[in-house]
């Protein structure tokens, strides 16, 4: 189903843009925004600014994703 697809990629967005914030800053952030179009140029910085590796990227995302399941509104 196209709406759990669009869902769940807004979801991850999320969970990138909160990481790189939170590690790197707020200007970091923004360039990321202005400089990062596709997943061949997300993978990159994600190992070049976060230190995440290819290998991680995935476990990394589903622990942020359950931590703010897990976090009460």
């Amino acid at each position: 189903d196209t709406g759990n697809l669009t869902q769940k990629n807004y979801l991850i967005g999320f969970v990138l843009v909160d990481l790189i914030e939170k590690r790197c800053g707020h200007d970091k952030l923004l360039e990321a925004l202005e400089t990062v179009h596709t997943d061949e140029e997300l993978l990159p910085f994600l190992r070049n600014e976060l230190n995440i590796s290819e290998n991680d990227i995935n476990g990394i995302i589903r622990a942020e994703i359950k931590r703010f399941a897990e976090c009460e509104i």
